[in-house]
């Protein structure tokens, strides 16, 4: 250790406790917290693609929405659903994370704009996708619109001197 800056520290793990560079240490601390949870969902709007997507008589899922994450955590993701054709029949949206179904399935059966919103864990690199569909195939549409995430960065600074 010398004085005025730090180059060595005590490198506590299991079993073992030895001197290290600082450098090192700090790496390894890096990589070690690089999937910690820095962000937690809120009502703050962080990203967000506002426009009316839609799709058309299909029963398929069909991806309409995608943000790729930039962050590790828990965000709340926004969407709003409306029919735009009259009749029988319902609307269908549900969040997908890296074309994985993770969200409830959420449903409209009006032409009344609905939103929904939920919780959902991620991490850096995670593609976070609204997919949509409808309950019959004939000539209906669905809209969706508003597809928000929204969350508190909760990152802060070490003080090292």
């Amino acid at each position: 250790m010398s004085f005025g800056e730090i180059k060595y520290a005590l490198n506590s793990t299991v079993g073992t406790d030895e001197f290290k560079p600082i450098n090192v240490i700090l790496g390894e601390m890096e990589d070690k917290i690089s999937n910690l949870p820095f962000c937690i969902a809120s009502d703050v709007i962080r990203s967000s693609s506002d426009g009316a997507v839609t799709v058309s008589g299909t029963t398929t899922y069909t991806k309409r929405k995608e943000i790729i994450i930039s962050r590790t955590g828990i965000m709340r993701v926004k969407f709003s659903l409306n029919r735009v054709s009259a009749g029988v029949w319902t609307g269908y949206g549900r969040i997908y994370i890296n074309d994985v179904a993770v969200g409830t399935e959420r449903s409209v059966a009006n032409d009344v704009v609905t939103t929904f919103t939920e919780d959902i864990a991620v991490k850096v690199g995670d593609r976070v996708q609204l997919y949509m569909r409808t309950s019959i195939t004939s000539a209906v549409t669905l809209q969706a619109s508003n597809f928000q995430l929204c969350y508190e960065d909760k990152r802060t600074d070490v003080v090292v001197l």
